[in-house]
Parts: structure tokens; C-alpha cells; sequence
């Protein structure tokens, strides 16, 4: 693993070797990322929703990554009505959206 040329690549390397050296190579790992918003933007809002989906399309473009899910991905581009939201379940969202900004929508 220190002998990696590429300094980027190194972590991933060495991640993959140490698996493969605990016979682990084939497992599927679930990776959460949070997106943190300024403090006077919210997810429910065009530029919260824009920064979501961005962000999303950014990791799908990783060939490592095989599956990305987010509520953009879920229910479409643009920011969904209310309703469409209480429709989707209260479950769905809060996987989804933190406490904080599902109370300020």
C-alpha cells in the first residue's frame, strides 16, 4: 500500500488488499453521505434540492459506486410539492432529510 504511485488511489488500494487479504473482497458496503447546506438554505428549497441532486450525480459518476439513492433519484428533479411528500411517508423523508430541515419545510 505505501508503494502506490498515485497518492488519490493509495486509500483505495490499500482498502481493497486488506479486504481481499480477509477473504472480504466481494462485500457491498453502504456508504451515507450528508450534504451540509449554508444555515439559510434548506433541502426543500430549488438550491438545497439542486445541491442534493448535484452532489448525487457527482458520486454516480464514480465507477466504484455502483447504485446512488437520494431523494432527487426518488421522487424527480424538481423540489417536490408537500404533499407528494406526505404521500411518500414520513419514514421515506426522514431516511432522507434531517430533523432540522424537515421542520423548517
Amino acid at each position: 500500500c505505501r508503494n502506490a504511485s498515485n497518492r488519490r488511489a493509495r486509500p483505495r488500494r490499500c482498502a481493497a488488499a486488506s479486504l481481499r487479504g480477509m477473504n472480504a473482497s466481494g462485500v457491498v458496503q453502504t456508504v451515507r453521505l450528508v450534504v451540509q447546506l449554508p444555515a439559510d438554505q434548506k433541502v426543500m428549497t430549488l438550491a438545497g434540492w439542486d445541491a442534493v441532486a448535484r452532489t448525487a450525480d457527482a458520486v454516480r459518476t464514480n465507477p466504484e459506486a455502483a447504485r446512488v439513492i437520494s431523494l432527487p433519484t426518488l421522487l424527480g428533479r424538481e423540489v417536490p410539492h408537500p404533499l407528494l411528500l406526505a404521500a411518500a411517508g414520513p419514514d421515506l423523508v426522514r431516511s432522507y432529510v434531517s430533523r432540522e430541515s424537515a421542520r423548517s419545510r
